[in-house]
């Protein structure tokens, strides 16, 4: 079973990794603001470390990718925010284009949190990084 199709109610250490995820950011906001940087991440359904990183940091470059169609064309419709850009993409060709990706946005500092949700694709997924 992937995290994806899991309600987020039911999924309590996600909402800790997140916590954990905006305080060290926001040790990284006092050296340089969290503001300015493109973020891209899997914005699942829900987009919860979207909602968290504009609401506390401000941040409007914002990128969520997505391989599951459903996933996307929902993100499409229900997207908090009109700064976040939805992508068909996978982990390993974000990595692939990164380059090409960043372009987009200007040079401008990167954060990319890539919390996978499918276990049994690990090794897949350490090699993308």
């Amino acid at each position: 079973m992937s995290g994806e199709t899991v309600p987020y109610h039911l999924r309590q250490n996600k909402h800790v990794d997140r916590q954990l995820f905006v305080e060290l950011l926001s040790h990284v906001n006092r050296m340089t603001p969290i503001r300015d940087a493109l973020y891209i991440s899997f914005g699942g359904v829900y987009f919860e470390d979207f909602k968290l990183l504009h609401q506390i940091f401000g941040a409007e470059r914002l990128l969520s990718i997505e391989r599951e169609e459903w996933v996307l064309e929902r993100q499409r419709h229900n997207k908090p925010y009109g700064c976040i850009r939805c992508k068909h993409m996978t982990s390993r060709e974000l990595a692939n284009n990164i380059v090409d990706v960043r372009k987009g946005y200007g040079r401008r500092q990167l954060i990319c949190w890539l919390d996978f949700t499918d276990a049994s694709g690990r090794r897949g997924q350490l090699e993308d990084i």
